[in-house]
């Protein structure tokens, strides 16, 4: 239904004028009032001597280049149905951008970049949940991309680390999107001058690494971390994950087939697979750095969904509490803190993984004196809420991008309510740097007041506390 939908939207389609830009000249299509650019490569294709090397500058073009179609998605396992991974085939070839931009009547727009999410080791930016239009017609010009996954993204070898271009190529991908943008999207309408990251998962813990990295520092002025992690313990080597490997010449692994390479398996983020402290793009924990008050000083919005992951979810809550260095021994404590065993079990490893990391990173913000807002998203609609005690991990994408209608469940009035509601606050945040939309308030967070926006089916959000028991067991700021 979904390919169908956007084969008719081709369909009916018009191409946009030439836009003239440093990369080069190109031509989208109007769909719907919104101008859309498909496939425009942001970097060379990272192959053969390329692969695992920071991005290189795309070549430019002197001929219009017509940006109908997406690009590729980058090499990842079979999705499986996954809503966050586009239909596209996957290749080495991927680093490709997307824009939904609105008529240029008045130009220039905030520029909302999304970074999607996949645990690092799949998504896409052309996936249909993605889809810029909703937010664009509310006057931003929106940016979806992808970047290297998997092994292909985050790696790292004796023989890499002479190169000093690190182990997180993936994060370079994003950065290289980021300088892409600052370069050309003033061409497309957007104001390079007023760029906001949001992200979901591993795309919102990525946006606080470029927050704790020097090297992303001025490439972004605001930024919403949507159930971003934040608090789990980051490896100082692959070599656990890829032991044997690291002992082959990097001139063998590059001559591997990329099939080849997919072929050792799919690596995990809640196993120890992902970004690496590498001293170059990180140099540390993304807590610690807060601490320090050395992350980037712009307005920041951060939040997690009620009901991330069931207490199985990601092969049980001892892999969440090993993940964020919790043990056997506070087991005890933490029964106590939630009062009683089944609260425990219950929320547990959501808590540890998610929420907890989200407070405590709003607050340590807030207290560095920038302006930060945290929300808890807590809606289930009913055709669902039968089998959800709340909102589960990456629920609230289909409502900031306005996209219910992907959705494989159905939703009804107040589902449309929301999701509109939460998409002017998201535009809202990218315009003036607050989630104000004029409608029910939503309270900064400061060095005093740490309440938590909740995102509910209720008419009148609410503003939430954390307990003591639990804020003295997490040791919340």
């Amino acid at each position: 239904m979904i390919e169908l939908a956007l084969s008719f939207m081709m369909a009916t389609s018009v191409p946009t004028p030439v836009v003239e830009t440093f990369a080069g000249p190109i031509e989208g299509l109007i769909e719907q009032n919104i101008s859309v650019y498909r496939g425009i490569p942001y970097a060379k294709p990272p192959v053969d001597a390329l692969r695992w090397r920071a991005p290189r500058k795309a070549d430019r073009w002197t001929t219009k280049r017509t940006a109908h179609e997406f690009g590729a998605v980058c090499m990842q396992a079979d999705p499986k149905g996954d809503a966050g991974v586009g239909a596209e085939r996957p290749s080495e070839d991927c680093l490709t951008l997307n824009i939904w931009a609105p008529p240029r009547g008045n130009a220039p727009y905030p520029v909302m970049i999304w970074i999607h999410g996949g645990g690092y080791i799949s998504g896409s930016g052309s996936a249909p949940l993605y889809d810029g239009s909703a937010l664009a017609a509310r006057g931003v010009v929106v940016v979806t991309f992808n970047y290297r996954l998997g092994r292909f993204g985050f790696f790292d070898h004796p023989e890499l680390a002479q190169l000093k271009e690190g182990a997180n190529f993936g994060l370079l991908d994003q950065r290289a999107a980021f300088q892409w943008v600052r370069n050309n999207i003033a061409a497309f309408g957007g104001d390079p001058g007023k760029v906001t990251l949001f992200g979901n998962s591993a795309g919102g813990e990525s946006i606080l690494f470029h927050m704790t990295s020097p090297g992303s520092r001025g490439l972004f002025h605001r930024a919403i971390v949507q159930s971003g992690l934040g608090g789990r313990n980051l490896l100082k080597s692959s070599a656990s994950v890829d032991r044997d490997r690291a002992s082959m010449p990097v001139g063998e692994l590059r001559a591997l087939k990329a099939s080849d390479i997919t072929a050792w398996g799919t690596p995990s983020l809640y196993r120890g697979f992902g970004p690496i402290i590498d001293g170059v793009v990180i140099n540390g924990s993304i807590e610690d750095t807060f601490r320090a008050r050395r992350q980037a000083p712009v307005p920041l919005t951060i939040g997690y969904n009620s009901f991330e992951i069931p207490p199985t979810g990601i092969g049980g809550t001892e892999v969440a509490l090993a993940l964020v260095g919790h043990d056997e021994k506070q087991r005890a404590s933490g029964i106590a803190a939630y009062g009683g065993v089944e609260g425990y079990e219950q929320n547990i490893a959501s808590d540890a993984l998610f929420r907890m990391p989200a407070i405590r990173l709003a607050r340590l913000h807030a207290r560095a004196g920038h302006p930060t807002w945290a929300y808890e998203f807590d809606v289930v609609t009913p055709s669902v809420s039968t089998r959800l005690s709340g909102a589960p991990h990456a629920s609230e994408r289909a409502y900031v991008f306005n996209t219910l209608q992907t959705l494989d469940w159905s939703t009804d009035e107040r589902d449309a309510a929301i999701a509109g509601n939460m998409a002017d606050r998201w535009v809202a945040f990218a315009r003036i740097g607050r989630p104000d939309t004029g409608s029910a308030p939503w309270h900064r967070m400061t060095k005093v007041r740490t309440d938590v926006f909740s995102i509910t089916r209720a008419e009148k959000p609410r503003d939430t506390e954390i307990s003591a028991s639990l804020s003295r067991y997490f040791r919340l700021p």
